[in-house]
């Protein structure tokens, strides 16, 4: 990221900064709030558990802890069901809530303000990967981050994991392999979510030359499937809800991705052919998914290879937006200004 891309990133996130501490100071916590699941309030509280309890957060569920802080936390009958890295955010407003007393629904909003820098950093990704492209691209990449911001408003970290994976395929596609596998596991280390995307890291590492990018990665790759492994067990006790369980969905999407997934073949394009069917083949097999769930895997979207005609992007922006709209109950990313 060279100089005009942080500026013009650090320029964004004060100007949403400035417009959100009018609009958002009073609401609860922060967060655009429409009745429907936020999150942010409840990471801070299941950060400040952790502190008390430990490693216990991912094996127990949080109201069978005697240290139950004080405050909101979503699904109080599972576990934490997010890596590690997920503390490593929260961790700084834990802190001041624990030693300075300040009412967690309140730093709730500081904590909405750090996902926009994130999201002012994606928005600046998302704006230089669309110059010297069609018009189709830049709408598909607007209406992605205009959705991704209406999702950070309402209070969920995803944009954060989701700027260093968009740098793996970045890298991925550089041929930077070892860089590219290092951010992979980072963003695996900040949300499970980026194991849809997982048939690209193994795409890396088998082209990757050993250097230490490896190791480290390594390391970061076994603390996040260690954490999954504590509480995967609980995954049962979420509804299953996935479209993807129903003839109705499934078979759409099947001829949809055969068809997709013939032409990569005929092309050799084994990259992109990866990076899609991982993500649909996951899909297909989450229990519970909601809407703010496609805005990590659709990193596969924006992604590209440098020779890349543009009609194999537009195929890709098809595949994946049905895969969001049918399977991955994806919002209609204009619909959150109602909730202003």
């Amino acid at each position: 990221m060279n100089r005009a891309s942080v500026l013009r990133g650090l320029g964004l996130w004060l100007a949403l900064c400035v417009a959100w501490s009018w609009l958002g100071w009073h609401r609860k916590g922060g967060e655009l709030y429409d009745g429907s699941m936020t999150d942010h309030v409840s990471h801070l509280n299941r950060t400040r558990l952790f502190f008390r309890v430990g490693p216990e957060i991912w094996t127990t569920p949080a109201r069978e802890l005697v240290a139950l802080p004080d405050g909101e936390i979503n699904w109080p009958e599972l576990p934490t069901m997010y890596p590690v890295g997920m503390i490593v955010l929260h961790a700084p407003f834990a802190w001041v809530v624990d030693h300075f007393g300040v009412a967690s629904e309140r730093v709730g909003f500081f904590e909405i303000l750090f996902y926009l820098l994130g999201f002012a950093f994606f928005a600046e990704f998302l704006f230089t990967n669309a110059r010297g492209k069609s018009w189709i691209d830049a709408v598909i990449l607007f209406a992605y981050g205009f959705g991704t911001l209406g999702f950070v408003l309402r209070g969920f970290y995803d944009v954060w994991p989701l700027l260093v994976l968009l740098y793996a395929f970045r890298c991925g596609a550089e041929k930077k392999d070892g860089w590219a596998v290092l951010l992979w596991t980072v963003a695996a280390l900040l949300h499970y979510r980026t194991y849809f995307t997982f048939p690209m890291v193994l795409w890396w590492f088998w082209r990757a030359p050993k250097d230490w990018k490896l190791v480290v990665a390594a390391v970061l790759g076994v603390a996040s499937l260690t954490t999954f492994a504590m509480s995967a067990r609980f995954l049962t006790l979420l509804p299953d809800n996935n479209p993807l369980h129903t003839p109705l969905a499934l078979v759409p999407m099947v001829v949809v991705m055969a068809s997709y997934a013939g032409w990569k073949v005929r092309l050799r394009r084994w990259e992109d052919l990866a990076s899609v069917s991982g993500v649909v083949l996951c899909a297909a097999l989450a229990r519970q998914v909601m809407s703010w769930h496609p805005v990590i895997p659709l990193a596969a979207m924006v992604s590209h290879q440098p020779d890349e005609r543009a009609v194999e992007r537009y195929a890709r922006y098809a595949v994946l937006l049905l895969l969001s709209l049918i399977g991955l109950r994806g919002e209609w990313p204009f619909r959150w200004p109602t909730f202003l």
